[in-house]
């Protein structure tokens, strides 16, 4: 069965060939899939904000994440 995924996280595994027994793979990728506003601040700053997409009581934010270039 498939079934659409509208948010979740996970791991992508790395190259594990050729590795020792029990040893952790390289390069693995952690991935976060949610709708998310992007707020721009300035030409060296923005901000993306997740969105619960139930739209839960409260409205709080699960996520944010600040960028900032300096």
């Amino acid at each position: 069965l498939l079934s659409t995924v509208s948010v979740g996280a996970g791991v992508l595994p790395g190259d594990v060939v050729d590795a020792p027994a029990g040893a952790e793979a390289d390069g693995e990728v952690t991935y976060m899939r949610a709708g998310f506003d992007r707020v721009v601040g300035s030409k060296d700053s923005e901000s993306f904000y997740m969105v619960n997409p139930e739209g839960g009581a409260g409205g709080g934010t699960e996520l944010s994440i600040f960028l900032v270039r300096v």
